[in-house]
């Protein structure tokens, strides 16, 4: 039986995954800091990524119907 060049995909190892996981995200967030670095200034990204105001605009987004204080908690949780 004759198979096409591309009918069968062998899966990668996990930690090879992983790496290409990583490797896609930290892209993105060397982009999203190029962009966003322009339009609101170098330290925006990093400021948003540390603890306090990019948890709480995380708690809103993912635990919107509670007041602030509960909602940040619950997201951390």
């Amino acid at each position: 039986m004759n198979k096409l060049p591309a009918s069968e995909f062998p899966d990668l190892a996990e930690e090879n995954k992983a790496w290409q996981r990583e490797e896609i995200y930290w892209s993105q967030m060397v982009y999203f800091d190029s962009v966003l670095s322009r339009e609101k200034g170098k330290d925006y990204l990093a400021n948003l990524l540390r603890d306090g105001a990019g948890y709480y605009l995380s708690a809103k987004a993912w635990v919107p119907f509670l007041p602030p204080e509960r909602a940040f908690i619950l997201y951390l949780c």
